[in-house]
């Protein structure tokens, strides 16, 4: 088995052709984690704006999937609207960016301040993530 930066060195090559650290994954590869999915609900307005955006332009490979790549697995941590939008219409290759996190809790720190800094949380989404916090702590130590 690949050891993560041989993985990502593999991808690399196979994507010479893309700037920065995005590179092109099939979309069967990406894992989702309930843990990761399940915090925050997709907003359907947005979805289908995504949508829209996705059939006259094709996937915005300056907005990738992010994904923690952990123990040679790729797991969604950020983008879950923008995959299921590409599920829809079919787009299977689409771009990623490798987030180097060290543990599942710096992962999901990461997802979570994303999602509360990307969307305008009404105070009573806010106040069940922020409730549902110590619970995580507890369980993930």
């Amino acid at each position: 088995m690949k050891n993560n930066e041989e993985t990502i060195v593999a991808i690399e090559k196979q994507n010479e052709n893309l700037n920065d650290n995005t590179i092109l994954l099939n979309i069967d590869q990406i894992i989702i984690d309930p843990e990761f999915s399940g915090e925050f609900d997709i907003d359907e307005k947005v979805f289908n704006r995504i949508i829209y955006s996705m059939q006259e332009k094709g996937f915005d490979k300056t907005e990738p999937l992010v994904v923690w790549l952990n123990n040679d697995v790729f797991v969604l941590i950020d983008g879950h609207t923008r995959r299921k939008a590409a599920l829809e219409l079919n787009i299977f290759e689409v771009p990623i960016s490798i987030k180097n996190s060290k543990d599942r809790m710096e992962a999901l720190s990461h997802t979570k301040s994303r999602q509360i800094n990307r969307r305008n949380l009404s105070d009573k989404k806010l106040l069940k993530y922020v409730k549902n916090m110590p619970k995580k702590k507890e369980k993930d130590g």
